[in-house]
């Protein structure tokens, strides 16, 4: 689910971020959002996921992310943040992860929001403290997407086709 590097010439960082995603970005006729994700490369899921991740968070906090049907991609989320070396938003989606019963989000939309609506707010404040650190560098999609940068140009081959045939 490549595309050719002609594709991007020319697009400033963050259109080649949404460039090399197209390909598995869910569209309103996909039926399988997780299937569609299947098909593209590591680097394509970890953008993927993670974009998505920070497009939630800076929405509407973690507590949106989880309690929207995007949580269910945490695990997606957190393979793509370590893929992508991004050691504090890690860090911070390991200690969201961890007030989930048995540590695991579950991959019911509806039992997720059941242990949101459980937290304490000693947990509430947690999440926040975090939230508010990368807010103040402008929010997850900003302060994600040197990473995803980064990443691109390191691996292009997980990204672009090898010529434009």
């Amino acid at each position: 689910m490549r595309i050719p590097r002609s594709s991007v010439v020319g697009l400033d960082d963050e259109e080649v971020c949404w460039a090399v995603v197209d390909p598995i970005w869910p569209t309103v006729e996909t039926e399988d959002e997780l299937a569609l994700l299947d098909q593209g490369t590591n680097g394509q899921q970890a953008i993927y996921a993670t974009m998505l991740y920070a497009q939630e968070v800076d929405n509407g906090g973690l507590k949106q992310f989880f309690g929207n049907s995007s949580g269910m991609l945490w695990e997606h989320v957190r393979s793509g943040l370590l893929l992508l070396g991004a050691q504090e938003h890690l860090d911070l989606i390991a200690a969201a992860i961890e007030i989930f019963p048995r540590g695991v989000p579950s991959a019911e939309q509806s039992e997720r929001r059941q242990a949101l609506q459980a937290l304490t707010q000693d947990q509430r404040d947690l999440w926040r403290a975090g939230e508010k650190r990368i807010y103040a560098r402008g929010g997850f999609f900003a302060d994600l997407r040197p990473s995803w940068m980064q990443y691109i140009e390191a691996h292009p081959e997980e990204f672009f086709v090898q010529s434009d045939r």
